[in-house]
């Protein structure tokens, strides 16, 4: 596997773990099946590491971090 895109998979694992992220909520977010998110969180099968998959997922867990800071902002106001 590439170590570019491993170390990116390992970086959205951390996040995924810090923020308790599951993954059907990562695969809505991402627009990517909740198996393909799975496997491509656990590295086991390299057809689905793809730079398109790994460019998605990261998209998504974005978006839901972004989500999550704006309802923080919103109830400090």
């Amino acid at each position: 596997m590439d170590s570019t895109l491993e170390k990116r998979i390992e970086k959205l694992r951390k996040l995924k773990d810090e923020f308790n992220l599951d993954q059907k909520t990562i695969a809505k977010y991402a627009d990517r099946g909740r198996t393909t998110v799975a496997l491509v969180m656990a590295g086991t099968d390299d057809r689905y590491l793809t730079e398109g998959n790994v460019d998605a997922i990261e998209k998504g867990i974005e978006k839901i971090l972004d989500e999550y800071r704006q309802k923080l902002c919103g109830k400090q106001s």
